[in-house]
């Protein structure tokens, strides 16, 4: 499987980020907290993969589902779109924030 396409939106700390693979042959993800790269624990790296691991598997770092769907936002989505052989697959997954329905 070769990666082509990555869109994650209202996932865990990620807003709206998209990755083309196509435009690189390898890649390191540096993070950085406030455009200070000494303090990048914690901005966002690891969800990457976290996005990859749900799509494909339906697994999630969290004790809940719902915790995948950034704070104040009603839903996560994530589309993934690979090669294999010669033919490119697109993963659409979704997740619309249960609503509370105690007092």
């Amino acid at each position: 499987m070769e990666p082509v396409y990555l869109s994650i939106e209202n996932f865990m700390s990620h807003k709206k980020t998209e990755i083309d693979f196509s435009l690189f042959q390898a890649a390191l993800i540096i993070g950085s907290f406030k455009s200070d790269p000494l303090e990048s624990n914690g901005v966002g790296k690891t969800v990457f993969f976290h996005a990859i691991e749900w799509i494909l598997y339906g697994t999630y770092p969290t004790d809940t589902i719902d915790e995948i769907v950034r704070d104040n936002c009603n839903y996560a989505k994530v589309i993934f779109d690979f090669k294999k052989g010669s033919k490119t697959y697109r993963i659409i997954r979704k997740r619309n924030k249960e609503k509370n329905t105690g007092s």
